[in-house]
C-alpha cells in the first residue's frame, strides 16, 4: 500500500511540476520576449555540460521551462538547498546534485560523472558576483 501511495505522490508531484514549468514558460515568453534558435542541435542521446556565465538565477528556470523533454540534473551548492523558500523551489523544481564549496565533496563529482556517463545533461548552478564580472572587463 505504501508503495502504490509513493507512485501516486510520485506522479503527481510530475504532473504538477510540468504544470508548473509550463505557466513559467508562458511568463517567459510574454515578458521576455523568448526565441529559441539552434535547439535542433541538442541531441538526447548525447551528454552535455551546460556552464553559462550569467548573473541572474533565471536562467536556470529559463532552462528548465524551455527544455521541458529534457532531463536536466543541476548541480548546485549545498546552501543553495538549505535557503527557506528558495531551496524548496529548487528542490521541487530541478533534480539536484548538492556540492560542498570546501572542496572536500567527492560524492557531488561522482554523481556528476555518473550523469554524464549515462548520456545526461548537467548543468551548474553558479551564480557570479556582478562586481566581480565589472572588475574583470
Amino acid at each position: 500500500m505504501k508503495k502504490v501511495l509513493k507512485k501516486i505522490s510520485n506522479i503527481f508531484k510530475q504532473i504538477l511540476k510540468y504544470i508548473v514549468l509550463i505557466i513559467i514558460r508562458i511568463i517567459f515568453s510574454i515578458c521576455f520576449n523568448v526565441k529559441i534558435k539552434g535547439r535542433e542541435n541538442l541531441k538526447i542521446e548525447k551528454p552535455y555540460i551546460i556552464t553559462p556565465n550569467h548573473i541572474s538565477a533565471l536562467d536556470a528556470i529559463f532552462l528548465r521551462a524551455f527544455l521541458l523533454d529534457q532531463d536536466i540534473i543541476y548541480m548546485t551548492k549545498e546552501e543553495n538547498i538549505k535557503m527557506f523558500v528558495i531551496g524548496g523551489i529548487l528542490k521541487y523544481l530541478f533534480d539536484l546534485i548538492p556540492v560542498k564549496r570546501d572542496g572536500r565533496d567527492s560524492l557531488g563529482i561522482k554523481k556528476a560523472y555518473e550523469v554524464i556517463n549515462n548520456n545526461g545533461i548537467l548543468r551548474n548552478i553558479s551564480r557570479r558576483n556582478k562586481k566581480r564580472l565589472t572588475k574583470n572587463r
